[in-house]
């Protein structure tokens, strides 16, 4: 069994659709790098704008060569510069007892 990640991301003013399009180039080269399962990722958005992504690590192995894979690391920088990494807890929706995202 691999293991789900939620990532949340909150955009820096003007950045929204680069950081959803860094976003969606983050599971694909995973996907690429055989570090992510099969299933599909899910990408959402909160009220506030911050992009939610979830997606399934094939192992904590595949984690780890994540963060030493020099494009991931590229696109990774990419993606801060874009906008800033938040904790789940931080996004409002988390408060609710059933959190409600738009689909992206």
């Amino acid at each position: 069994m691999g293991i789900i990640a939620i990532a949340c991301y909150r955009p820096h003013s003007g950045n929204e659709r680069k950081l959803l399009s860094a976003v969606r180039k983050n599971t694909a080269l995973l996907h690429s790098l055989g570090l992510i399962t099969d299933r599909p990722p899910v990408i959402m958005r909160s009220e506030d704008g911050t992009l939610l992504e979830v997606f399934e690590w094939k192992s904590r192995t595949a984690k780890v060569k994540a963060h030493k894979a020099p494009e991931v690391m590229k696109l990774w920088t990419l993606m801060i510069e874009l906008g800033k990494n938040v904790k789940l807890s931080s996004v409002q929706e988390t408060k609710e007892v059933f959190a409600n995202f738009k689909a992206l």
